[in-house]
């Protein structure tokens, strides 16, 4: 599998790696299997296109992808280890069933328009992502240890989860405080459909001892 994504960057360069993740447990690139913690072979560095700018930059990787799913993926800067992009996907996502025109090889400035006479061979499968006003089970997040902002905080059993809709303003979600942790650092909780009813949403996850997780998400209708 080739994903490609963009990501503003602001001035400097910008190292970013792609993980997967299903209920707890990270997808081992090397071994193809899931493992229960993150190591070096669970991160799978992107490659940045020539034309990258200071600014803004285009990003592929190739992997070898988790059969079945849906599974989660997370876009990571590794400076920081901040998730500044994740989704819901399955192995039919963004699967490429044929690019004899080598659209994925494109390395331009434009970009591609994939319906163009000029792009032909070319078929993407997709299925969608997090639906607005629609309840999602088993919700993925992060939380890192306030003491050294890297490793994953374990043992949180009050994790104040708020939502942002749009413009408003934050307020606890339906489920907030009732999480499953999951290893790690990973916990997960039960997404109210009221929590997702708004064109975007940002989900705000704090606890004590653990720095803020914040996630900004753009809800399919």
């Amino acid at each position: 599998m080739k994903r490609g994504t963009r990501y503003t960057k602001g001035a400097g360069n910008a190292a970013l790696y792609l993980r997967a993740r299903d209920d707890g447990s990270f997808w081992n690139f090397t071994t193809l299997a899931w493992v229960g913690s993150e190591s070096a072979d669970t991160k799978k560095l992107l490659t940045e296109y020539a034309d990258a700018s200071a600014t803004e930059s285009y990003y592929s990787v190739t992997f070898t992808p988790p059969t079945g799913g849906p599974w989660n993926v997370d876009i990571v800067e590794v400076s920081t280890g901040d998730v500044i992009g994740m989704g819901d996907t399955d192995e039919a996502i963004a699967a490429v069933k044929s690019d004899s025109a080598a659209i994925l090889g494109h390395t331009g400035t434009t970009g591609v328009a994939v319906a163009t006479a000029s792009k032909t061979g070319y078929t993407l499968a997709t299925t969608e992502g997090y639906k607005k006003n629609t309840a999602y089970p088993n919700f993925a997040f992060f939380m890192r240890d306030a003491v050294d902002h890297l490793s994953g905080k374990t043992g949180l059993t009050a994790i104040t989860i708020q939502r942002l809709l749009d413009s408003g303003a934050f307020q606890n979600c339906v489920n907030s405080g009732t999480t499953t942790e999951k290893g790690s650092g990973t916990y997960t909780f039960n997404v109210a459909a009221a929590d997702f009813n708004g064109d975007t949403v940002t989900l705000k996850f704090s606890a004590t001892g653990a720095d803020s997780t914040i996630m900004h998400i753009k809800l399919n209708p």
